[in-house]
């Protein structure tokens, strides 16, 4: 074999070397760039699903918060008391039979049992504000709105005026506002019992009219039922 077949020969093989070891490289390159695009892929989808989590997360946190405030709500509405008794002159009251503490105790302003206003809207589950610009208190429970102004003996119920017997005062000693339980409680569904000798006011929560005629109604069917039960017996009885 003369030198030119085998200088041709080499070069082959070289040839063959290199473009193996050029598609070795480009292979590796390859699979190099594939591991990164799945790594970014990777990344991509955690990112996206870590947003996803946290996103029903945030929701889940603000459907909680709604369902708190409306638990609270409807708890603020069903604490009004179904049974208040105030002693005149003492702090100490029973509501619903648990000890109270007001701040200032009840006293009798021209015939009439004075409380604070703090205390009796609260326990009453109606809602106040207080305008000190022009010295009113707004009581607020369902469709009723009572205004009543420091001093006067004029009050607005649902827009109408109406005469007190005792006007809304301001306590000196304890700066507190203090209004005519009476007057206030009957508006707003309470009835009261005086009793002299204990010196004490005892204030319930009215019944309904429509609680009435169904108690009513109720008995009414109890009734029926009893006397048709009594004419089959009768009838039985015959028989």
């Amino acid at each position: 074999m003369n030198k030119r077949a085998v200088l041709a020969i080499l070069l082959a093989l070289m040839l063959v070397f290199s473009s193996s070891a050029a598609f070795a490289a480009g292979h590796d390159d390859v699979e190099e760039e594939a591991v990164e695009g799945e790594e970014e892929v990777e990344e991509e989808v955690e990112e996206e699903v870590e947003g996803e989590v946290e996103g029903e997360v945030e929701e889940e946190v603000e459907v909680e918060e709604e369902a708190e405030a409306v638990e609270e709500e409807v708890e603020e509405e069903a604490a009004a008391a179904a049974m208040i008794l105030l002693t005149i002159d003492s702090t100490t009251a029973l509501v619903d039979g648990e000890v109270v503490i007001l701040d200032v105790a009840p006293f009798i302003s021209e015939d009439r049992t004075m409380v604070p206003l703090a205390f009796i809207s609260r326990q009453m589950g109606a809602e106040v504000a207080w305008d000190g610009d022009a010295n009113t208190v707004t009581y607020t429970k369902e469709d009723t709105t009572i205004v009543l102004t420091i001093g006067s003996a004029t009050a607005l119920v649902n827009g109408e005026e109406v005469e007190l017997d005792s006007a809304p005062m301001i306590d000196a000693a304890s700066s507190r506002t203090m209004v005519p339980v009476k007057f206030v409680g009957t508006l707003l569904g309470y009835e009261f019992a005086w009793d002299a000798v204990a010196r004490t006011v005892t204030i319930t929560a009215a019944v309904e009219a429509e609680e009435v005629e169904e108690v009513e109604e109720e008995v009414t069917e109890e009734e029926v039922v009893e006397e048709e039960a009594e004419e089959v017996d009768e009838e039985a009885a015959e028989v």
